[in-house]
């Protein structure tokens, strides 16, 4: 079990870190423990550097946004089938924008980009037409032709997400329905 002293201090300095970050700032160490009201010793214990701390802060926030996607409806085929997850994402994504925008560009590493990535991939096998033949691999197995596709499909979220004011929600869902339908109506070998 942890500490409960340990456990606040980290929520209090990720919640000052999401703050700064939803604001579009990077913040320094002084200005995030300032925020949180702890020591720098304190800061450094739980991430080490401001790239850790960053790039923590911003996979905390998209997995519970993740976790928070429902799987497609049975049944469901084409648009129906991928555009509700893509929706949720984009909508998510838009409204917190100054926030992942910094955050990407501020972690300076690839956790938190190779996250959302795993996640779109694992979406694509575990519930779309073109993961159909992968579903029995071992988690986490990732065949390249899907991690390519996710991986494009994350850069263009990533453009999208760098302009100052990113197009509607809607309008870059209807963008990668229309990439990944593309990718559907071929066949994809290994």
């Amino acid at each position: 079990m942890d500490d409960p002293r340990v456990v606040r201090s980290r929520e209090g300095l990720m919640r000052a870190i999401a703050e700064f970050l939803e604001q579009g700032v990077a913040p320094t160490v002084t200005d995030i423990v300032t925020r949180a009201g702890v020591s720098r010793p304190t800061f450094y214990q739980h991430f080490g550097d401001l790239q850790t701390a960053y790039a923590e802060t911003g996979l905390a926030r998209i997995q519970r946004q993740l976790d928070l996607i429902p799987m497609p409806g049975e049944g469901q085929r084409g648009e129906a089938q991928i555009a509700p997850t893509w929706t949720a994402l984009t909508t998510h994504l838009y409204a917190h924008h100054a926030f992942y925008q910094t955050a990407l560009r501020e972690a300076g590493s690839r956790r938190l980009s190779d996250r959302v990535i795993a996640f779109i991939a694992d979406r694509i096998i575990r519930a779309s037409p073109l993961g159909a033949a992968y579903r029995d691999l071992p988690a986490g197995e990732i065949p390249d032709h899907i991690l390519v596709l996710a991986a494009g499909l994350f850069a263009l979220i990533g453009r999208w997400l760098d302009g100052d004011e990113p197009e509607s929600p809607a309008r870059m869902t209807e963008r990668i329905v229309t990439v990944f339908l593309s990718f559907s109506s071929r066949p994809l070998t290994a």
